[in-house]
């Protein structure tokens, strides 16, 4: 149990479900991550532009770079907005719903996004 471990769920999701967050320092790693790849998807056009003009040389492989940080830029972008429970829905009926009604449908739909990331 000093692990801070349960079955492999980290205690912070033990301690409190309704409203637990993660490690303050995770999050604020996350954010970092998250800005530093928006910060080189900026500069690295940027720069390859400068060394273009000025020396006529670019950078290599600078546009496979640019994809690839708009990957990660999704993913990070993806992960802080479910850690903010911001993340956009197709409907917004459930918001109308009460008690059990509300956390079936949230079930179903939820079973239903397992299912398509699965397949």
């Amino acid at each position: 149990m000093s692990s801070g471990t349960v079955a492999g769920t980290p205690r912070w999701s033990l301690e409190n479900k309704e409203g637990a967050k993660p490690p303050q320092g995770l999050r604020r790693s996350e954010d970092l991550s998250v800005s530093l790849a928006l910060a080189a998807m900026v500069i690295l056009p940027l720069a390859e532009i400068v060394l273009r003009t000025s020396l006529g040389i670019g950078i290599s492989g600078a546009n496979s770079l640019i994809q690839h940080l708009t990957l990660i830029v999704g993913m990070l972008g993806g992960a802080v907005a479910a850690r903010e429970d911001r993340l956009l829905a197709l409907s917004t009926g459930v918001s109308f719903l009460r008690g059990p009604l509300k956390s079936a449908a949230g079930l179903l739909g939820g079973s239903c996004a397992a299912v398509i990331c699965v397949s």
